[in-house]
């Protein structure tokens, strides 16, 4: 089961844990249907993840981007997101 972490406008952002483990799948939809892709920031913190003492790494599934080394408190991730489309992120921390 995913879960919903933001919801506004257009956009939601779903996250959900990988077993067992401290890595998660985050989704970004972009609900808009006006032809002009969505330039989505999302601090680090509202993305669902437990990592509050730490970095992480988030790396784009679909379009192969890595944003390394991401503090949980003081980062945000600014990604683009087509009409009716997705952005699929794996998060997992630095090890």
């Amino acid at each position: 089961m995913y879960d919903l972490y933001i919801q506004k406008g257009n956009i939601e952002v779903w996250t959900k844990r990988l077993a067992a483990t401290f890595q998660y799948a985050t989704a970004i939809f972009n609900q808009g249907n006006d032809g002009v892709p969505a330039n989505v920031t999302i601090p680090i913190k509202d993305l669902g993840t437990n990592y509050d003492t730490g970095t992480m790494n988030i790396h784009d599934v679909w379009n192969k981007k890595e944003y390394p080394n991401m503090s949980y408190f003081y980062d945000a991730l600014s990604i683009m997101v087509d009409p009716n489309g997705v952005a699929l992120l794996h998060i997992f921390p630095v090890v």
